[in-house]
């Protein structure tokens, strides 16, 4: 039998769910299956708007491409993937690279062929 759920994510949304467990209320929530509320103050530096056109080019080899395609070294929740090990000299020469450039520049420890 469906129970109500009061879900918050990060005290900023909020969402009353109609579901049969908590894990699928949670499910509903992320598959946006509610009506979903901002219960938080939202500040404006933290908003990311982007046009479905927005491109950019490789730091490296100069490849226009979709912004989101690019690996954004410069970027505030940038991670590193697992086993990866990049040389901060990656960091301060480029802003962002194409994966291919990125994964060969980590390959050679940082270092321009």
């Amino acid at each position: 039998m469906a129970r109500k759920y009061y879900i918050t994510y990060r005290n900023e949304f909020e969402a009353e769910v109609e579901a049969d467990s908590r894990e699928e209320a949670i499910k509903k929530f992320q598959n946006n299956e509610c009506e979903i509320s901002c219960c938080g103050e939202l500040w404006d530096e933290y908003f990311e708007v982007n046009e479905d056109d927005q491109t950019n080019s490789c730091d490296k080899c100069k490849e226009v491409m979709n912004t989101n395609e690019l690996v954004w070294l410069t970027a505030e929740d940038f991670e590193p993937k697992p086993n990866e090990i990049v040389p901060k000299e990656l960091y301060k020469k480029y802003d962002c690279l194409c994966e291919e450039c990125y994964l060969k520049l980590i390959k050679q420890g940082g270092k321009n062929e």
